[in-house]
């Protein structure tokens, strides 16, 4: 009897990583000058990154100063 749909628990993809776990193995990657694109994209990607509970790399070449980000997350 072939049993196709059994019940499935789930994973668990979450990850520890500098001593804090995070829901994903993966976080939002830099882009440069991204401001120039969207006004306070830097902000608004923060803010969802915290919000998702997943790493945020801020550019070296970014609209926003590090210290505003580190405010928002």
């Amino acid at each position: 009897m072939q049993q196709y749909l059994k019940k499935f628990g789930g994973h668990d993809i979450r990850v520890n990583l500098f001593g804090h776990q995070y829901d994903a193995p993966f976080g939002i990657a830099p882009i440069g000058m991204q401001g120039l694109i969207w006004p306070h994209s830097p902000e608004i990607r923060a803010k969802a990154a915290l919000k998702n509970n997943i790493p945020y790399i801020l550019s070296t070449v970014s609209a926003s100063s590090i210290e505003r980000i580190a405010e928002l997350s």
